[in-house]
């Protein structure tokens, strides 16, 4: 997988991690691909994953925090992703609600061919 990106909400915390990719014998330990924490190209490899699920419900708290996450935090607001250039851009952004603070932002940039 190159330059993917899995949302999930199910979890009422904000988290995104770095590029993963998976050793079937030990799934437990994900590869980071890069090490970047802003921007990614489309032929990096590994899906980035995202979890958002911080609307509406009480937050819950981490038990730490694992090397292959960028960044965790508790606060409610919402993920915006906007594809632009002519779909050669994803640009999303954790905004806060209430304050309307960007807590977190990255990009992947697709190589128009």
């Amino acid at each position: 997988m190159h330059g993917k990106l899995v949302i999930q909400g199910h979890n009422h915390n904000y988290q995104r991690t770095y590029p993963l990719i998976y050793d079937t014998l030990n799934d437990s330990s994900p590869i980071v691909t890069s090490k970047s924490t802003r921007q990614y190209n489309h032929d990096t490899k590994g899906p980035i994953f995202i979890t958002a699920g911080t609307a509406g419900q009480n937050l819950y708290n981490f038990t730490g925090k694992a090397p292959y996450i960028i960044t965790q935090f508790l606060r409610h607001g919402f993920l915006n992703v906007n594809i632009t250039d002519n779909g050669s851009m994803l640009d999303a952004a954790f905004i806060e609600a209430g304050s309307g603070k960007v807590s977190d932002r990255f990009s992947i940039l697709k190589n128009n061919r």
